[in-house]
């Protein structure tokens, strides 16, 4: 039994010396010293020697985050209800003026929301229809004007988008216009 032991310290001493000398060649950039039997004769050429790549940051964040044991069930229910994390309710919810639907205090009513994308799509498509005639995109300022409205002489860098048909309540004229505040 002691011979086996023996036997197996051997080898692994030799294996620590294998694997020091190859650390040491790494590090200095020199082959190690027990050379290669096969290049032996071939000692005239030049050595071409590339530097060696840098392996330290190979591990520099891999075991940060690594948690020493598992959370058992227990623990993680608890950290997930905790009573921080109860729901609270909404209290500030009021009638659209616009619709009357439920909505939140300084919040866009839903509602209405679909409305204002149905009206802006069929401007969009009013607006895109004029400007497929010329191929060009929209470069200028964009009025729009419902029916019945009467348009304003703002210059000639302006595109006028006619809608037919009359301006809906809850889309005011002002809407699209620049305001400082």
């Amino acid at each position: 039994m002691s011979r086996l032991i023996s036997l197996y310290l051997r080898k692994l001493q030799c294996s620590i010396r294998n694997f020091d000398r190859w650390l040491q060649s790494i590090g200095s950039g020199q082959p190690p010293l027990g050379g290669i039997p096969a290049l032996a004769g071939v000692s005239n050429l030049p050595l071409q020697t590339q530097p060696l790549p840098d392996y330290s940051s190979i591990f520099d964040g891999i075991f940060w985050a690594v948690p020493k044991r598992r959370r058992s069930i227990q623990r993680n229910r608890t950290r997930r209800r905790a009573i921080e994390k109860k729901i609270v309710p909404v209290t500030d919810i009021i009638p659209c003026s616009e619709c009357g639907h439920p909505k939140r205090k300084e919040y866009l009513c839903s509602h209405c929301l679909i409305r204002i994308r149905e009206e802006t799509s069929e401007i969009q498509k009013q607006m895109f229809k004029d400007l497929e005639e010329s191929g060009d995109l929209p470069d200028k300022k964009i009025v729009v004007l419902y029916e019945g409205e009467e348009e304003k002489d703002e210059g000639d860098g302006v595109q006028v988008v006619e809608v037919k048909k009359a301006r809906p309540s809850w889309f005011p004229k002002g809407l699209l216009l620049n305001v400082r505040r």
